[in-house]
């Protein structure tokens, strides 16, 4: 599960629209934003508005008779049941998409966009495959290269390394091995215009194994696409650190201490056979 800091109830109240500003995010995994758009359906809020930028999504909802009207439905990862409902919603035109540069796209004001431009499912699937990229091990920097990420699944003992977590990654990082539940994710993105990127460090440390972390793939879209603001570079080396220290530990346990030998000898004298 996610950290229960993280965790929100699907069902957004019905007085929650928003105007001019937005209230605070409400963070959701794929399962959670599909569960919430269907509910907003059954309120007459069958008009959806996508703000994105280049990993992440948040989406608004509307009746629309009264399209003026947005009602926030959540933040985060648009998975495969998000992505379907995006696209019953772009073939009906009734989806409407923002791109932005904000990190926070809470700052984006949804009523400040008019008209809204109305988005197509190419336009979706456009936007996906780029978000792929940007948040994929590889980034704009390329695939990180072998030695660089069997030190980095050396040091974390093949498991994860989102605190908490430790699920065991050995079986998905064998050659063959069918799915791919294990991701080396980058602190610093290997992408700019990626979470927590920088234009001058991205590239710098793309192959650095001190900036990349071995996770599962719940916890790397946690930190890349539901809540990236919230996991950032300082808690995320934070927790890279306090894993390697403690995997190190644990397997130096197994060790036995080192000692030296030390011998004790006694001699006997022997008494003399020649009389005094």
């Amino acid at each position: 599960m996610y950290p229960s800091s993280l965790t929100a109830k699907p069902s957004v109240p019905d007085g929650l629209i928003h105007g001019a500003r937005s209230a605070s995010a409400i963070h959701l995994d794929d399962a959670e934003f599909a569960k919430a758009l269907i509910e907003q359906q059954t309120f007459g809020r069958k008009q959806w508005h996508v703000i994105a930028n280049s990993y992440a999504a948040r989406i608004l909802a509307s009746d629309p008779a009264a399209s003026s009207e947005w009602v926030e439905v959540g933040t985060g990862d648009v998975g495969e049941d998000t992505y379907g409902l995006l696209k019953v919603a772009a073939k009906r035109r009734q989806l409407r998409w923002t791109n932005t540069v904000e990190a926070d796209l809470m700052l984006v004001d949804p009523a400040s966009r008019q008209p809204l431009q109305t988005a197509k499912v190419a336009d979706v699937d456009r936007w996906i495959k780029n978000r792929d990229k940007v948040t994929g091990s590889a980034g704009r920097q390329g695939e990180i290269s072998d030695r660089v990420k069997l030190e980095v699944a050396s040091q974390a003992a093949w498991r994860c390394q989102f605190e908490g977590c430790g699920e065991n990654l050995r079986e998905h990082l064998v050659p063959g091995a069918s799915g791919n539940f294990s991701y080396f994710a980058h602190i610093v993105a290997s992408s700019s215009d990626g979470p927590r990127g920088d234009t001058l460090l991205s590239p710098k440390l793309a192959q650095d194994p001190e900036n990349i972390m071995l996770m599962c793939d719940k916890c790397h879209r946690l930190i890349d696409r539901v809540a990236p603001l919230r996991y950032t570079r300082e808690v995320l080396q934070r927790m890279r650190k306090n894993s390697v220290v403690e995997v190190r530990r644990c397997l130096d346990s197994l060790r036995y201490p080192a000692a030296q030998m030390l011998v004790i000898c006694g001699f006997r004298r022997r008494k003399s056979l020649i009389p005094s």
